[in-house]
């Protein structure tokens, strides 16, 4: 490069941009602060409002923060990392990454039996089915809308109330001794458009979220089927693919 070759100016937007980015990298500014109103920060900045409109899109796009309609732009909550490697549940990992899980009972109702109930469990149509469904949240912040169901006749007498203040899975080891020998989980994106999970979940209109449908299993029955959907900006999976050509 000659000498007289001038670098190329850094966008004002961009300069925006990589200050707040600064500032909530560096935690000057806590997970679910509320930025300015784009009017002050142009002001601020001695900039249009369409300049900081700019700055504040790409800091979404990089998930540093998130609007609220009609609420204004907040800094992002930290994702939740999950690492797929062998059985886990929702409580001990959270715990694990140094948060705080809680789970809040929504409803529960027991709705009989039907044929994709019993092709699942394996269990006759006369069994009935507990259905319990419960908002899960990391710091009181809501994750996951989450949609359990368990047969009746493997769990009778199943308390719902119990996991406001207790994990399922502790519940299910020291009340009814169960040994679990694996669970599968699959993956897709969905729109959520269904009003009380957009209400649950913080959502203000339709919007996109991670459908997790998970089957756990005991002596290679089902015994738990939970359908989640999660919050994607907040809730992050990991897999570990191992080498197995040794």
């Amino acid at each position: 490069m000659k000498s007289t070759d001038k670098l190329p100016a850094i966008p004002l937007y961009y300069r925006i941009y990589e200050h707040f980015k600064t500032l909530i990298t560096n935690e000057k500014l806590s997970e679910g602060e509320a930025l300015p109103p784009e009017r002050d920060l142009a002001d601020t900045f001695k900039v249009s409002r369409a300049t900081i409109r700019q700055a504040l899109q790409k800091l979404q796009e990089d998930n540093l923060v998130y609007k609220l309609h009609g609420n204004g732009t907040f800094v992002s909550h930290k994702t939740v990392k999950q690492e797929l490697t062998s059985f886990y549940s929702f409580y001990e990992e959270t715990v694990k990454a140094g948060k705080i899980p809680s789970s809040r009972v929504l409803k529960h109702e027991v709705i009989s039996s039907d044929k994709e109930f019993a092709e699942i469990f394996k269990i006759p149509l006369t069994v009935n089915i507990l259905h319990i469904t419960r908002l899960r949240l990391i710091n009181d912040e809501p994750i996951m809308y989450e949609d359990t169901y368990i047969p009746l006749n493997r769990f009778e007498n199943f308390d719902p109330e119990l996991l406001n203040e207790k994990p399922m899975y502790s519940i299910f080891k020291e009340q009814y001794n169960v040994s679990f020998d694996k669970a599968t989980e699959s993956f897709s994106s969905l729109i959520i458009k269904d009003k009380e999970i957009l209400d649950n979940l913080g959502y203000k209109e339709k919007s996109s979220c991670m459908l997790i449908k998970r089957l756990t299993y005991e002596k290679n029955r089902v015994i738990e089927y939970t359908v989640s959907y999660a919050r994607g900006d907040k809730y992050e999976y990991k897999v570990i693919l191992n080498n197995i050509e040794k």
